[in-house]
């Protein structure tokens, strides 16, 4: 068993952290995600995705349009195939680069105004593990004019060194900023969890590369990866769907492409369990127990989803029933089980007094080992499903919910109804599954525990 101690210099809040951007939620903790009476199959069939349409430009980009005439909304998701298997030295945490590179692009105006906030609408950029994210949601008058912005900011080449000084100079003061405990315990897990796979990296630059990088770096980074057949353009909203696409034709028709190689890693995990004990400022006790999880392409993805439910996700699940409410052994727990290209992983994180951390990891071990002896009730297995069908559609309850969805769902190569496809996965989902799945993934785990420095604990 391998284990590690080290000291750093965390200043952990009496509460927890929002979880990272770049981790997919199911529900949010403690919420109330059932469907309505009935069982799960008839809700399963009921709960079908709008028929999106899609279509493949010449120089290889997806569009993919949901015509959602309610509201007088228009959302665009726009995902880059580039992440983390796409950096390497010397460009590791490039996108922090590219975020504020677009955003600033996407924004301004020649004459300096900000043209998301004359049009009251709303931007984000947001670099994840397996792609980056431009989201856009405005009004349908508006949209056209911003689409072009967003075309422009791709298009335009080159990048010069004045323009790469003045992100550097907006990214400069945030490096040292702190991120707060969950998401540095997090960093942490990923990295002795991955160890030499790409997904290990927190994505952030280091304040010497980014003095070093050049902006024809950036350049090349920009010529090899943000090109038209990585993109994949999710429109949904008060918008005709042969516009749409006539729309995306225009703007990012020139974009070139290029032959796309990407890198496959082989990573399996080690047949050790791997320990890091960490201290640092505050009062809480942190336990972060995660172990190895099906990719979202995988068969066994749907019985994962289950059973992120049933341990972690509200106030009936069992983590939370037996940690929490038959011991009070923490103040907050749940769960997360990222969407993920590549091998991704299932996690518990606790938030309990120092000296309380290690009943508590008993405990969490000991419904570990329950599941994966026992198994699951058909009435767990039952709530459990109409608790990820309510959290499912409640993402896709807004036009910007359902165009990412869509665009996620064509980038991992799940296709674009993957919506339904999963529906009918889950309802196929047995008890025996359950179990099965449970006992292949959830072994070997990582953990992660982060105290208050100045104590000595009997339990190391």
């Amino acid at each position: 068993m391998k284990k590690l101690a080290l000291a750093l210099a965390l200043t952990w809040p009496v509460w927890s952290q929002p979880l990272p951007g770049s981790i997919h939620i199911s529900a949010p903790s403690g919420s109330s995600s059932r469907s309505p009476g009935g069982d799960t199959s008839s809700s399963v069939r009921a709960a079908r995705a709008t028929p999106v349409g899609r279509q493949v430009l010449k120089n290889g980009l997806r569009v993919l349009v949901n015509e959602s005439p309610q509201e007088d909304i228009v959302a665009m998701e726009l995902l880059v195939q580039v992440g983390a298997m796409e950096e390497s030295t010397p460009v590791i945490g490039i996108e922090q680069i590219m975020q504020e590179l677009l955003t600033e692009r996407i924004s301004m105006t020649a004459e300096g105004s900000d043209r998301i906030e004359d049009c009251a609408a709303s931007l984000k950029v947001t670099p994840e593990l397996d792609y980056m994210r431009i989201s856009l949601v405005s009004t349908s008058g508006d949209f056209p004019g911003l689409l072009s912005a967003v075309a422009d900011a791709l298009k335009k080449r080159p990048l010069d060194e004045i323009e790469l000084e003045k992100i550097r100079k907006k990214i400069l003061p945030n490096l040292e900023s702190p991120q707060g405990a969950l998401n540095e315990l997090y960093d942490i897990f990923r990295q002795q969890f991955y160890r030499y796979h790409p997904y290990k990296r927190n994505g952030r630059l280091a304040e010497g590369l980014l003095e070093r990088l050049r902006a024809h770096q950036v350049q090349a980074f920009m010529d090899q990866y943000y090109v038209a057949n990585r993109i994949i353009v999710s429109i949904s909203g008060r918008i005709d769907r042969t516009v749409a696409v006539k729309m995306v034709e225009d703007r990012f028709g020139a974009l070139p492409q290029k032959e796309i190689r990407n890198m496959e890693v082989s990573w399996d995990p080690k047949p050790t369990e791997k320990e890091v004990f960490l201290t640092g400022g505050g009062q809480l006790g942190w336990l972060f127990v995660g172990y190895p999880a099906p990719s979202g392409p995988s068969r066994d993805y749907a019985a994962m989803r289950v059973i992120n439910s049933l341990l972690g996700e509200g106030l009936s699940s069992r983590l939370f029933t037996e940690i929490r409410e038959k011991r009070s052994l923490c103040y907050e727990l749940g769960s997360m089980y990222p969407v993920l290209r590549g091998p991704s992983h299932f996690l518990t994180y606790t938030v309990t007094k120092p000296e309380q951390v290690w009943p508590a990891r008993k405990q969490l071990l000991v419904e570990i080992d329950r599941l994966k002896k026992d198994g699951i009730t058909r009435q767990e297995l039952e709530e459990s499903k109409r608790k990820v069908i309510g959290s499912y559609w409640q993402e896709r309850e807004t036009n910007q919910g359902r165009a990412f969805a869509s665009a996620q769902g064509e980038l991992l190569g799940l296709s674009y109804e993957f919506d339904s496809q999963f529906m009918r996965s889950l309802e196929m989902v047995t008890t025996e599954d359950v179990k099965e799945v449970a006992r292949r993934y959830l072994d070997n785990a990582t953990l992660i525990v982060a105290r208050p420095r100045g104590i000595f604990y009997w339990d190391l």
